[in-house]
């Protein structure tokens, strides 16, 4: 059975629109329509007009000419609106089939009354005229399936009546003819129309889609940390500025660094990394795809990435168009990065060196033979910490920790290494201190800095340090050692006393030893 909205709903706004797509098709072709109707209507008259049938031409002339002229209005006013009918309901596709048939019916009329009394030249162009305007009118209307349908089956009616009505074998030979010509033009009709409107509902189902797809590339580059961008020929940007100026803090104009001049900041205090920019343009000059090219930009307090990866575009003549491709926010990776890099180095607690760095600064300067000046390690391990530690909490201990440290890099040079072993036990490669007395004026500079009363959690809090010092003043010393040392004089300083430093003794290291042995014996 006849399906005339092709397993669409008929209720549905999809097959509104696909009804509004058929009568606009349809409604293209009616002028050239109406034309051929004229046309074939004064052909008519000028050829078949006969007086005794004057009342007749006269009143069919005249049906035709009015369905001409309304259609024409029609047509007009569809033409002349300022906004195109997307929408049409059922209603209407029901009142383009009526006028169809209404004009069918016009035709159908004319074999019925005058096909028995003309001559078989008359005949002759009767039938050719018919027969031209059914499948003319079949070309005009497919796009609407029944109008298509009810315009044959008219006509059809109309010669078949006519036909029958004279009973000839000859009448009854055309009759067959004019069947099969009527059902090859609805067949082809049909199978047009239904590729027509297959074509419709899948460019309906593309636009969804596409919309769909919008909306969610829409949604992903504004909330995403990946979006889409695009520039032109010279490097400037033309699609995703919004996702560079979020991540990057400022204004990305364009990828070329000679598009920048003055200030790189725009109208915040982030400013474009240029050289981070030269790389992209080296892929410029030779076209080629690339990935992972990060972009920065940089302020007092914060910098920020973005991960670029993209390939070449070209327009249909194969002309460079720019690049096209895939932004990344990766500021929140790079700070974690550098952040675990500076705890693979740091005090995670003070931001002094750590341990192992320490150790290492250590180990390059003992192997530095250029190095002609003196230089020492001094050893800090902390009086009274333990007491606020146990009465005040470890936050408050790690507070005054904190504050130790800042002392600390305020009492020494730029080119000392100050570092936290572990605990309350600290650290210093000392550049500029390497002599007896330069130690010595550091060590007491120390441990003043350090006597002097700490707020910590609104309270006042007084510490000390003891101090241990090696002094690094042979032409071979082994880390290692020196380190040794150093804890030696440390566990020297704070046998005698608390806040006092003590030198390294060779002899410390036979007492040491005694006492260990002792300890062991008890």
């Amino acid at each position: 059975m006849f399906d005339p909205h092709f397993g669409v709903d008929p209720d549905s706004e999809k097959a509104d629109r696909l009804r509004a797509r058929q009568i606009r098709a349809m409604a293209r072709s009616t002028p050239l329509m109406m034309l051929t109707n004229v046309l074939c209507g004064l052909v008519v008259l000028v050829t078949l007009y006969s007086s005794e049938n004057m009342l007749f031409f006269v009143a069919w002339g005249t049906a035709l000419l009015s369905m001409v002229v309304t259609s024409m209005v029609h047509s007009l006013r569809r033409k002349n609106r300022k906004s195109g009918i997307v929408s049409v309901s059922q209603r209407a596709y029901d009142k383009a089939t009526k006028a169809a048939s209404l004009l069918a019916i016009i035709w159908a009329c004319l074999p019925l009354v005058i096909y028995a009394d003309t001559s078989l030249d008359d005949r002759i162009i009767l039938v050719a005229v018919i027969c031209g305007m059914m499948g003319g009118g079949a070309l005009a209307l497919y796009m609407v399936p029944r109008a298509m349908f009810h315009w044959v089956g008219i006509l059809t009616l109309g010669c078949m009546g006519s036909l029958i009505g004279v009973g000839t074998d000859g009448s009854f030979g055309v009759l067959a003819l004019l069947l099969i010509y009527s059902a090859a033009i609805c067949t082809a009709g049909h199978s047009i129309a239904e590729q027509f409107a297959f074509n419709v509902i899948a460019e309906f189902e593309l636009t969804e889609k596409s919309d769909t797809i919008g909306l969610l590339l829409k949604d992903f580059s504004e909330n995403a940390s990946d979006w889409l961008w695009e520039i032109d020929e010279t490097g400037r940007v033309i699609m995703g500025a919004e996702g560079f100026s979020r991540a990057l803090r400022t204004e990305l104009i364009s990828l070329n660094p000679l598009d920048y001049s003055g200030s790189l900041a725009g109208n915040t205090k982030h400013a474009i990394n240029l050289r981070s920019l030269k790389v992209i343009k080296q892929h410029f000059s030779s076209q080629t795809s690339f990935r992972d090219i990060l972009v920065s930009s940089s302020s007092n307090d914060k910098n920020a990435w973005v991960n670029l990866s993209g390939k070449p575009k070209y327009d249909s003549k194969g002309i460079f168009k720019g690049f096209q491709g895939v932004a990344s926010d990766v500021t929140d990776a790079k700070l974690a990065e550098e952040r675990i890099a500076y705890l693979a180095h740091n005090d995670a607690l003070t931001g002094l060196v750590n341990r192992e760095n320490f150790h290492n600064a250590i180990s390059m300067m003992a192997d530095d033979r250029s190095r002609e000046e003196p230089w020492s390690i001094i050893y800090l391990d902390l009086d009274g910490f333990k007491p606020v530690n146990d009465t005040m909490g470890h936050a408050a201990g790690d507070e005054l920790l904190t504050e130790v440290a800042k002392r600390l890099r305020g009492s020494v040079s730029d080119e000392d290494i100050v570092a936290r072993l572990g605990g309350d036990e600290f650290a210093i490669l000392s550049k500029t201190s390497g002599t007896v007395s330069a130690s010595t004026l550091q060590a007491e500079k120390l441990i003043e800095a350090l006597h002097e009363p700490y707020e910590i959690s609104g309270k006042k809090v007084e510490v000390g340090a003891s101090i241990g010092i090696a002094l690094a003043d042979r032409e071979e010393v082994d880390a290692n050692e020196l380190l040794n040392n150093a804890d030696l004089a440390l566990y020297r300083a704070k046998a005698e006393g608390k806040g006092i430093y003590r030198f390294y003794k060779h002899e410390m290291d036979e007492i040491i030893k005694e006492r260990r042995a002792l300890e062991s014996d008890l």
